[in-house]
């Protein structure tokens, strides 16, 4: 961790609980003494001025309601009057139409990222520590992985939603000016975690098992964290929000667990390949429903 950018953001994690995934939460790390926070960049400008956090962060433009049109994709101004370059310039930096005084995803990204970043650690920690392989390990991990949630758990749906921002503008990227979720970096969160509790748990697998295992462990940790979010009405809902934090937690557990016993009695049949594809098939397209809500 080298950068100043992620030194800065993982100092600034301890204050998060507090200020949310804002750049509140950096200030108030740039403002501390405490001895219990990471170590700030000897490099970072002082003082810390939203404006610097904007340049080490880049935003995409923030979007103005209904001003997405097939004729706003063809030109890049959403159908409105014509950009000067200055203008365009701002914008592909990222700077043009965000609101000088708004909350800007670069920022509060750069957060959740490294906040994602620290709770793999810390799984990969637990499991290593544990002496555990195989099943057992993997449950070790994905139960740690959903602790890791519950200081923050309050935070965790806008910590989802701000994985699925743009990261970049429409000039650049034309899936920026769509008005719909972005599934993929999701995607990216749990297969990252499905890698790295594999490694950890002493995988052997290669080639399509490898795969396999790292499709299951990511599919049972999707839906058990999307438990802890889930409108009552959902199917996949294990935990109750009304419940205290450290009951939510232990019933995704639980919900973890049967998972784990439900995809380990259809992984023991290789007649029931396809029953496995279709049982994370439907998984995924219920998480990606959810997660457009």
């Amino acid at each position: 961790m080298s950068s100043l950018p992620r030194q800065l953001a993982r100092a600034a994690l301890p204050h998060v609980a507090q200020h949310g995934f804002t750049t509140e939460a950096f200030l108030a790390a740039a403002a501390s003494t405490s001895a219990s926070t990471a170590p700030l960049p000897p490099t970072l400008p002082k003082p810390l001025s939203p404006r610097t956090l904007h340049a080490l962060y880049p935003s995409p433009p923030a979007r103005e309601p209904f001003s997405f049109s097939l004729k706003g994709l063809a030109l890049g101004n959403g159908g409105k009057r014509s950009l000067s370059k200055r203008e365009l310039i701002q914008l592909a930096r990222g700077q043009g139409t965000a609101l000088a005084r708004g909350e800007r995803t670069g920022p509060a990204r750069a957060l959740v990222n490294e906040w994602l970043i620290q709770g793999r650690e810390r799984m990969v920690d637990e499991v290593r520590a544990s002496g555990l392989r195989g099943v057992e390990a993997y449950k070790r991990g994905i139960e740690a992985r959903l602790r890791y949630n519950q200081d923050m758990l309050d935070r965790l749906p806008s910590a989802l939603a701000l994985l699925s921002a743009p990261t970049s503008t429409y000039l650049s990227d034309l899936s920026a000016a769509l008005p719909v979720p972005h599934i993929t970096p999701h995607l990216a969160h749990v297969a990252e975690i499905a890698h790295d509790l594999a490694k950890a748990g002493g995988s052997q697998h290669q080639g399509t098992e490898w795969y396999s295992l790292r499709l299951r462990l990511g599919t049972i940790y999707a839906l058990s964290e999307l438990s802890l979010v889930a409108p009552p009405s959902s199917p996949t809902v294990a935990a109750t929000p009304a419940l205290p934090a450290a009951d939510r937690i232990q019933q995704a557990i639980a919900y973890s667990h049967r998972l784990f016993d439900q995809t380990g009695r259809v992984g023991q049949e290789l007649d029931n390949v396809g029953m496995f594809a279709e049982w994370v098939r439907k998984s995924w397209m219920g998480i990606g429903r959810s997660l457009a809500a």
